[in-house]
């Protein structure tokens, strides 16, 4: 039998659309085709699922197709970028502090789940925040070291940190961000003094 158009598609993510306003014989067919804009929770649950089906109208009467769905799965990457600055570029004294900073980025797609933490070698680990971490956010966070006498015998300090939080139970670890302090010593210059006397 034939279906009266217009001949629309009803989709639970983008609406309603028209293909044809013409009648549809038995045997035919016609397409069409809708946009839809992924949101940051469709990345977060893992897919896209979408369901529609087809309207006309037979003697008056609405006539739907059966519904059909098509799933599409998203690539989740969760990720986190560490980047360190040191307060000093060089030390010279026992006692000096050097103040860290950390910024610390979500440089994935999925949300990162808090507390976001960093470990470094040289005072252990610090909470940067308890807090979930979407996207493109960054938090930041400070330490501070002093310098010691190993580390003026050492002539530099070394301080290597990473980040960590974690996506669906899963410890998400960052890059290792190494930062180089020497140590600076002044010159020491001898001077000899010799005096001359006749005998």
């Amino acid at each position: 039998m034939e279906i009266a158009g217009p001949i629309s598609v009803t989709d639970n993510k983008t609406g309603t659309i028209q293909l044809s306003n013409n009648d549809l014989a038995p045997g035919q067919t016609v397409t069409g085709t809708t946009n839809y804009t992924i949101t940051q929770d469709d990345i977060e649950s893992g897919s896209v699922t979408n369901a529609a089906f087809a309207s006309g109208t037979y003697n008056g009467t609405v006539i739907n197709s059966a519904q059909v769905t098509a799933t599409v799965s998203a690539i989740q990457s969760p990720s986190l970028l560490t980047v360190k600055v040191a307060s000093k570029a060089i030390y010279s004294s026992i006692g000096q502090t050097i103040k860290y900073t950390y910024t610390v980025t979500n440089n994935g797609n999925v949300e990162i789940a808090g507390p976001i933490n960093v470990t470094y070698n040289k005072t252990g680990t610090i909470q940067l925040s308890n807090s979930d971490l979407a996207p493109g956010h960054s938090v930041t966070g400070t330490a501070n070291y002093t310098v010691t006498k190993a580390d003026i015998n050492a002539g530099s300090v070394t301080n290597a940190a990473f980040a960590t939080g974690t996506y669906k139970g899963k410890e998400v670890k960052s890059n290792t961000a190494t930062t180089v302090i020497a140590i600076w010593l002044p010159d020491l210059t001898l001077v000899s003094c010799q005096s001359s006397k006749i005998y």
